[in-house]
């Protein structure tokens, strides 16, 4: 089992830089963008969001200081931990080199534990919706049409009416390619 002492302070370094929203969440049935999100991915069992990935097994250890910030079980003593790289969007068989799709990291610790805590990031400072409904309206925007395409006039009327949700693209497709999932900031 290989040890990252730097993924705990790297961690924590990103919950105490990034401010906190209230979640929006909590009246949104996530239903619909499921089904949408696995009508995209195509048949099979595969998940129907950073669907080519490779999971690692570690272990995290708090330092002192970490448990002078919080009293999370999580922060109280080392936990067995599952790590997961991945690449954005619902194809497994994406190339590693795909530009303007997110790099992912998450990983869980203490899983089925009394301090079970799990953190997910993306290569990307913005995310490319800001609520579940807008979430959902991306994907229909995008749904194909008979003729198996995105119908684009549909795709460009949901952009000029939500422009903040190509931020996120052009982020990912002004940056270069990166080399490995090691070398990602997220």
């Amino acid at each position: 089992m290989t040890r990252m002492p730097w993924l705990a302070a790297a961690s924590f370094a990103i919950l105490l830089a990034v401010p906190m929203q209230p979640a929006q969440a909590q009246d949104a049935d996530p239903t619909p963008i499921v089904e949408i999100m696995r009508a995209f991915a195509g048949p099979g069992t595969h998940r129907p969001s950073g669907a080519k990935g490779a999971c690692y097994a570690g272990r995290f250890e708090p330092t002192a200081a970490a448990r002078d910030l919080s009293k999370a079980v999580i922060f109280t003593k080392p936990s067995e931990t599952v790590i997961r790289f991945s690449v954005g969007g619902g194809n497994p068989a994406v190339a590693d080199g795909a530009h303007g799709v997110n790099r992912g990291l998450s990983f869980r610790i203490d899983a089925d534990g009394p301090g079970q805590t799990e953190f997910v990031m993306v290569n990307a400072p913005i995310n490319f919706v800001a609520t579940p409904a807008q979430m959902l309206g991306f994907l229909e925007a995008r749904r194909p049409a008979t003729n198996g395409q995105p119908d684009p006039d549909r795709v460009r009327a949901f952009s000029e009416a939500n422009p903040e949700t190509l931020l996120q693209g052009r982020f990912l497709a002004s940056k270069p390619i990166p080399g490995s999932w090691v070398g990602v900031n997220y």
